[in-house]
Order: C-alpha cells, then structure tokens, then sequence
C-alpha cells in the first residue's frame, strides 16, 4: 500500500447506548492505491479497534489494513431509563355518600399515576369495582390502573323511612 490510503463510507449506525456492541452492518472500507486502483476490502482484511461502550461520549474508532489506518466516530450515550409504574393514588370522589338502590357517581374522582422517575400524572381508563348499593354500610370501592390498585371508602345508607303519625281519626256510620 506504498502511497495508498483507505476510505470508510455507508456506516448505517453511528449511535450506541451504553452496553452496546460495536454495529459494522453496511460499513464498506476501501484501499485506494498509488497507481489509482481500489479495492474493497472484506470484513477479514482489516481490523477495527477502539469501540467501548461502557462509558458515554464520543468514541474514535480506528480501522487498520497492513500499516495504514483510518478512523471514525460514534456516540455512545446514557441509555434511557425504563419508566415503570410504581402506585396509584385517588382522591374524591365528590359524593361519598348512598341511599340504597343509588348508582356510584365518580365525579370528583382524581386518579393520579406515581412513576419510577418521580413523575406523576392524572389517568383516565382506570376501571373501578366493589361497589354494591343494594346493602346498607361501609363500601371499600377498588381503582385498578395498569394492574396497581387503590381504594376509598363510600357508604351506603339505609333509605328512611318517613315517619307516621296518627293525625285523626272519623267515625261513619250509622245515621
């Protein structure tokens, strides 16, 4: 390779996460010799040293064919956290409160979303059960959001009755 030099082109990744391994895919290296001839070289011919993925920032990789070398540059970057879901929590409902009979209103209800990042958000598309007004008591109503729960209480009341009094009495009859 006296007066020649090499040329990479068609990497297809230059990005990597921590932990990553080194992606050649589509990478073409080239001899280019003194007398205007070139070669493709095969993945056997040369060798690639300089890839490390266990730490971020910009990574010069070196590309070596007999005693001639190239570079080129990748990033490694933080790999992103995997965002889980660790709670629910519920606030309301504004009616707490039942007669026998009555249907469970959720207005009022706020069901929050409390994630591994300590991001939190308000959720729709919880589903809710437990709830049962043909009883009268205490009633524990369950949220379920994407398999975590939540609870609160509401109660159901007996209806009452309206109170009877003796206002008079008639007596018909006989004239």
């Amino acid at each position: 390779l006296v007066g020649s030099e090499m040329c990479i082109r068609d990497r297809n990744k230059t990005e990597y996460e921590i932990g990553d391994e080194l992606d050649l895919t589509g990478l073409v290296v080239t001899a280019h010799y003194s007398d205007g001839n070139e070669k493709v070289l095969s993945a056997g011919d040369y060798e690639v040293s300089g890839f490390d993925s266990s730490t971020a920032g910009e990574k010069t990789i070196t590309v070596t064919y007999q005693d001639k070398t190239t570079t080129f540059t990748v990033n490694v970057k933080e790999a992103a956290p995997v965002v889980t879901l660790e709670s629910i929590t519920v606030s309301g409902p504004t009616k707490t409160e039942y007669k026998i009979g009555e249907e469970l209103d959720l207005t009022g209800l706020v069901v929050t979303a409390h994630y591994s990042t300590g991001d939190e958000a308000t959720v729709t598309g919880y589903e809710v059960s437990g709830f049962d007004s043909s009883t009268a008591g205490e009633k524990t109503i369950t949220v379920t959001y994407q398999g975590k729960t939540a609870a609160f209480k509401v109660t159901v009341k007996e209806t009452e009755k309206p109170v009877v009094t003796l206002e008079s009495i008639t007596i018909s009859g006989p004239n």
